[in-house]
Parts: C-alpha cells; sequence; structure tokens
C-alpha cells in the first residue's frame, strides 16, 4: 500500500477503457484526513486495485493507486463513520481494512 457519487466521463479506470468494469465510484468528506477531502475512490474487483482520483469539478487531475493486487479482491470501498476509508475484500477469508495515510 502507498501513502496510505460523481460521473466521471469513461475515465478508462486502470486501462481497461470503461467504467463498466469498476465498482462503484465513492466521495467522501473525510474529515480525518484533509488531504482526501473530496477526492474519488474506484475500486476493481478483478484486479484487486483501489485508486484515489483526486478531482476538480468533474475532471480526474490525479490518480494514485493506494492498493495494487497485494489484498485480493476488493469487494466495497467505502467512508465509515469516524471519517477513515475502508475496503471489504472478497475472499474466503475477507478482510475489513482501515486506509491511514503515512503522515497521520
Amino acid at each position: 500500500m502507498s501513502r496510505v457519487k460523481v460521473v466521471v466521463d469513461d475515465y478508462g479506470f486502470f486501462g481497461i477503457g470503461t467504467l463498466n468494469n469498476t465498482d462503484k465510484i465513492n466521495i467522501g468528506t473525510f474529515d480525518k484526513l484533509s488531504k482526501w477531502k473530496g477526492n474519488a475512490f474506484v475500486s476493481s474487483l478483478k484486479f484487486g486495485q483501489l485508486a484515489r482520483l483526486e478531482m476538480q469539478g468533474n475532471k480526474v487531475i490525479k490518480e494514485e493507486r493506494l492498493i495494487n493486487g497485494k489484498v485480493g479482491r476488493i469487494r466495497e470501498v467505502q467512508q465509515g463513520s469516524d471519517s477513515y476509508t475502508y475496503v471489504v475484500t472478497d475472499e474466503l477469508n475477507s478482510q475489513l481494512l482501515r486506509l491511514i495515510p503515512a503522515e497521520i
């Protein structure tokens, strides 16, 4: 792991070419993670990847891969009531992971 609903026009996430191959896009306030405020999080079940998309209006201006196949298939990504980002994997021994940027 590295440092650790808006419509995006066919962003081509993970080089697939269409958003149909990704999970839904989540945008949160992320009060405890001010650097991520208003960012979109997109997961790929097939490739086990999670990306943080820095947005400016409805345009993606930066992409950071937070998880890149190292924890298994990512089923869901959500902001918790504590303002942290949580990821659930889709495996026989599924995991619930909390993302914390290295700066905290």
